[in-house]
């Protein structure tokens, strides 16, 4: 655990490389866990590469209400006291994740790389395009289970109405959705995602020359299309792992962690022959 400076405490699960020659950092989706994708924490730190997996607030063990820049913050004042120095930084988020560490990168500007996992690049949308598809009742279960009340969050959420500015006041959702939310307040959370929304279209163009984008072979949760005309036209690498069936990436993660170690260990040989006096931090 860490404490933020206003005291919360952090989720943070570090596992430091003997030799440390990078840093890998893994963002979840939303509501996620890091937990669920299962890090090989061992063949990166024999690769010399420190895992720390973190788990913004209102997540897994996490205090706090979700806020992205709070969370944001968070992650900075955890990495500042580590010392870094010129250990290159990693960055690993999936879903909502994605636009996390870009956003963290626009914020601080700290970052190595950027490796983004099935990305949402913006919440509004993605909600949209759930509808769109009528695969809705996927986030609609999911919410309604962190709520008291499934049945009100059901008729609620059984159409779109519900994410226009003005149907969302009228009805003062975030204060009913609140008042039977537990320690995580999903009102608030909902206004902050699908009413307010959040977007990285400008983030992953600052950091185009950074930015590797890994996508399941269908994606209920973003269209696709998006992000690969988005990849098209700020040049960004983009793959496909074929063994990835979904958003979630079920049952695939050991592709993807494979996938990144394989380029962590090419860049990181790269940069370390180009580099002299690298200071590994204590």
């Amino acid at each position: 655990m860490f404490t933020a400076s206003d005291g919360i405490q952090i989720d943070i699960r570090e596992n430091p490389a003997p030799v440390q020659k990078a840093i890998l950092v893994l963002w979840p989706c939303m509501t996620g866990n890091t937990d669920m994708y299962r890090l090989p924490v061992g063949d990166f730190n024999i690769a010399g590469i420190s895992v720390v997996q973190f788990n913004p607030r209102g997540h897994a063990g996490s205090g706090g209400q979700f806020d992205l820049t709070r969370c944001i913050d968070d992650l900075n004042e955890y990495l500042e006291s580590l010392h870094i120095k010129d250990i290159p930084l990693w960055f690993v988020g999936h879903s909502a994740g994605a636009s996390a560490v870009l956003k963290y990168g626009t914020f601080y500007k700290l970052s190595y790389r950027y490796i983004l996992v099935s990305p949402v690049l913006d919440s509004i949308e993605s909600y949209k395009y759930l509808y769109m598809n009528q695969h809705q009742p996927e986030i609609n279960t999911l919410i309604s289970s962190l709520t008291s009340n499934k049945e009100f969050m059901h008729k609620l959420l059984e159409n779109n109405e519900w994410m226009k500015h003005e149907v969302w006041e009228k009805k003062f959702c975030r204060i009913k959705i609140n008042a039977i939310s537990g320690n995580l307040l999903i009102g608030s959370l909902m206004e902050k995602l699908f009413i307010e929304g959040y977007n990285a279209f400008q983030d992953l163009k600052l950091h185009r020359e950074k930015t590797t984008i890994l996508l399941p072979v269908s994606d209920n949760w973003y269209p696709m299309t998006v992000t690969s005309e988005l990849a098209a036209q700020n040049g960004i690498n983009l793959e496909t792992i074929i063994e990835a069936k979904d958003h979630y990436f079920t049952g695939a993660w050991k592709y993807v962690w494979q996938r990144i170690l394989e380029y962590m260990r090419l860049q990181n040989d790269t940069y370390f022959k180009s580099s002299t006096d690298i200071t590994v931090a204590p």
